[in-house]
């Protein structure tokens, strides 16, 4: 049966929208997986309850979901392992209190909308409190609240490009920050080096993987050498690198397996190509197979 929306007003295609969900949640139990990027309030539809109390993932638009139908959400789903949250814009009750609810969150993924952005502190202290079982967040917002530190957090990833006022904001939070089980880092956008050679400086030297991506360069020395000094056990590095940075990365960590450089011209550098491979072949560790350049 194929069904198109496109032949009714807006009100008839609602009411049928609305039935089918209806039919679909007073029918179906247990449901893993939910993507909640449309206005239906489904968690307040008869047998809601039955329905979600077993998701263990759900994504959701704040902007389209009905406010209270989120909330009341949160008084039956409990166990998500992985929530991912689109267009967040501001500090919504309704998710600081489906974040609370949670008893075994492991994966966060917040994407905010850049043109509303805002404070996001009551969201942040929420995912403090799981910091026993976050393991995997990703943002592309900053936060100045200090209580965001998840000693707990293996991998964490941060994009976006921001403003003056968001970096210094973020650099204040990082002089409280620590990560110390990190093992993955991801970065794009316009983060300054020299807060990320100190977020890598609070870690306990656990990184395996590192990928920077767009950051803004200046100070790049000062990240070569937190890189090297702290992440000895790393295996795979992508960064923005001269070739000739290259020789203490290599002589530090041993056990890199993959590296790409993504070579920037624009980088006064004068070495040749042979320069690089002399280097590559001098100071390589015996694991690093897959290089890109």
């Amino acid at each position: 049966m194929v069904l198109d929306f496109n032949n009714y007003d807006n009100k008839k295609k609602n009411l049928l929208e609305q039935e089918i969900y209806k039919l679909f949640v007073s029918q179906c139990n247990n449901v893993k997986e939910l993507n909640w990027t449309n206005s239906q309030p489904l968690s307040l539809f008869p047998g809601a309850s039955t329905c979600f109390s077993q998701l263990h993932s759900l994504f959701i638009d704040p902007n389209s979901v009905n406010s209270n139908a989120l909330y009341q959400i949160s008084k039956f789903c409990r166990y998500l392992n992985t929530l991912i949250i689109y267009n967040c814009s501001q500090d919504l009750p309704e998710l600081v209190s489906l974040i609370d609810s949670q008893r075994n969150l492991k994966n966060v993924k917040i994407y905010s909308d850049n043109d509303l952005r805002r404070n996001y502190k009551k969201l942040s202290e929420a995912l403090a409190r799981k910091s026993n079982t976050i393991k995997h967040l990703h943002l592309n917002l900053l936060t100045e609240s200090p209580s965001l530190s998840l000693d707990n957090l293996t991998v964490l990833s941060i994009s976006g490009w921001y403003t003056d006022d968001e970096i210094r904001g973020f650099q204040h939070y990082l002089s409280v920050l620590k990560f110390p089980d990190l093992q993955s880092l991801y970065v794009t956008g316009s983060i300054y080096t020299y807060d990320l050679a100190t977020l890598i400086r609070k870690t306990n030297g656990n990184i395996s993987r590192a990928f920077f991506n767009g950051i803004n360069k200046e100070d790049i020395v000062i990240l070569i050498h937190a890189i090297a000094n702290n992440c000895r056990k790393i295996e795979i590095l992508h960064m923005n690198l001269n070739p000739r940075r290259l020789i203490l990365l290599l002589s530090n960590c041993k056990n890199l397996v993959e590296i790409n450089l993504s070579h920037d011209y624009t980088d006064d550098d004068s070495s040749s190509g042979d320069d690089l491979l002399n280097i590559l072949a001098d100071y390589s560790p015996k694991s690093l197979t897959n290089i890109t350049i």
